[in-house]
């Protein structure tokens, strides 16, 4: 007879394990299909060059939640990190003379960093600490909003019963409210201009020199393909700072192992739990009967079942390729929600070099 699973988990990523390490933990029987030979999606380690494995998509670890290193008992299961320092170094050449000059800045001293920054203004070396101080603050009161489930608006309006609209409404209003305690009302106001305006004009308003707001420009370019006086790339500025590890904020890290350190210290921790993982499994489709998941089918033409399916491929690829249109013609709500996400902009502005260096360059 073949076995059964309460869930089945498409695709290895860090994401996908972390989802079946919780689960596994709740007592329920946990399947994860990778169609790669290893684990860990964009968090991975591969030698792609002879004798040189890299980090080959992510490359550092910060936004990676604390409460799920603790909770997964990840450094138990081999988790190590160093921590980065300096965080930054900006190059200046200048086209009229060809003189070069720098711009280094330290993740701990504070001391440092105003002494570097003081040589292009000193208005602004005295403003960074400041600058520093009011993201720090913003982030840590998100942090209950980060770990609160997402008040599904949609579903509302869907509810019968006045108690349930109320109840849910509820939930999302104390949310709120908590975090408008935290924040007062001018630290409210300024986290609605992060979330709505470009990283130029947040940057604008604290500095002056062009070199240091080029630097910190940097944090809300990573990853979008808009230009820092793009409406959003305040939100990807705050993004950005919103990470920390062992009670230091808005600190980096360097994975021992590289990235694949971190997904293979989830993935130990999911098998510890009693989560299986097959690799060189790659789904076909999710298997859905008369509207009822029933599990999911292979390329090779096996059938898994299982009670649910979570999908950790995108969006975009789980409507795509993973569940079969005609399931989704028979239902108008699916219809919509595929022709939305199928045309959602996953273009990039983003290219990750890795280089093999025979030296320090």
């Amino acid at each position: 007879m073949k076995k059964a699973y309460d869930v089945i988990i498409v695709g290895a990523g860090h994401n996908g394990l972390v989802t079946s390490a919780y689960l596994a933990r709740q007592g329920l029987r946990v399947l994860v299909c990778e169609k790669r030979a290893i684990v860990g999606g964009a968090a991975c380690t591969e030698e792609i060059i002879k004798d040189f494995k890299f980090s080959r998509a992510s490359y550092l670890l910060s936004l990676f939640r604390p409460k799920i290193i603790d909770d997964l008992n990840l450094r138990e299961h081999g988790l190590k990190y160093y921590f980065r320092d300096p965080c930054s170094y900006t190059p200046i050449k200048n086209p009229l003379n060809h003189s070069q000059r720098s711009l280094l800045l330290s993740s701990t001293d504070t001391q440092f960093n105003m002494k570097q920054l003081s040589n292009f203004s000193k208005k602004d070396a005295e403003m960074f600490p400041k600058y520093e101080e009011w993201l720090t603050k913003i982030c840590r009161a998100l942090d209950e909003l980060i770990y609160s489930p997402p008040a599904d608006l949609g579903q509302m309006s869907k509810q019968n019963k006045i108690s349930d609209r109320f109840r849910a409404y509820n939930y999302s209003a104390r949310i709120f409210y908590n975090l408008f305690q935290k924040l007062g009302l001018k630290g409210s106001l300024d986290l609605y201009q992060l979330l709505t305006s470009s990283a130029s004009k947040i940057l604008d308003q604290w500095f002056e020199s062009d070199i240091i707001k080029a630097t910190l420009a940097t944090d809300g370019l990573i990853g979008a393909m808009l230009g820092p006086y793009d409406r959003g790339t305040g939100y990807i500025l705050l993004h950005h700072v919103m990470g920390g590890l062992d009670g230091r904020a808005n600190a980096w890290y360097y994975v021992q192992g590289g990235m694949g350190g971190v997904s293979n210290a989830i993935a130990s921790s999911a098998r510890a739990a009693g989560v299986e993982i097959r690799t060189n499994c790659s789904v076909k489709h999710i298997d859905i009967r008369n509207s009822k998941v029933e599990g999911v089918v292979l390329e090779n033409g096996e059938e898994i079942k299982g009670k649910i399916v979570a999908s950790n491929a995108t969006g975009y690829t789980t409507f795509k390729n993973l569940i079969l249109n005609d399931v989704i013609q028979t239902n108008a709500e699916l219809v919509e929600l595929k022709r939305h996400i199928l045309q959602m902009d996953y273009s990039s502005g983003t290219t990750k070099i890795n280089l093999a260096l025979s030296g320090l360059p």
